[in-house]
């Protein structure tokens, strides 16, 4: 169980280091692929799915997503006691893959003008704009 759990948390920890940093790569200022568009980014988290499916499915049974996870277990393939583990490992995996991404691209977040464009803060700001339904 402890190989399938690291499994886990390592692919998910790949796929969040080397999808948001491609994306981190291209979105922030003064980085050498600033700007690069679109085609990097999807090309970047394909990859990445695909490295991160490869490592993770070699140690278990690469999930990589609670939603995938849970669909399994509601199917009856995985046992409902490894479903909080497996979840936990993913999401440790994402926040470790996500401060690695953040680290190596520190300078590059601290030099973009708007902060807004960047932090979390700006999609909720930008959520507000849309009008509503009512």
């Amino acid at each position: 169980m402890m190989k399938e759990i690291f499994g886990e948390f390592l692919g998910t920890l790949l796929l969040l280091l080397l999808g948001n940093g491609v994306v981190a790569g291209v979105v922030l200022p003064k980085t050498k692929s600033h700007n690069s568009g679109w085609i990097v980014i999807t090309m970047g988290w394909g990859i990445a799915v695909a490295i991160a499916a490869f490592v993770s499915g070699n140690l278990g049974p690469a999930h990589l997503n609670p939603a995938l996870t849970i669909g399994v277990a509601l199917k009856g393939d995985l046992p409902w006691a490894s479903v909080f583990p497996y979840i936990l490992a993913q999401f440790a995996g994402a926040m470790v893959g996500q401060f690695l991404v953040f680290l190596q691209f520190k300078p590059h977040y601290l030099a973009e003008e708007n902060p807004a464009n960047v932090w979390a803060h700006s999609a909720q700001a930008q959520l507000s704009k849309i009008p509503s339904l009512t």
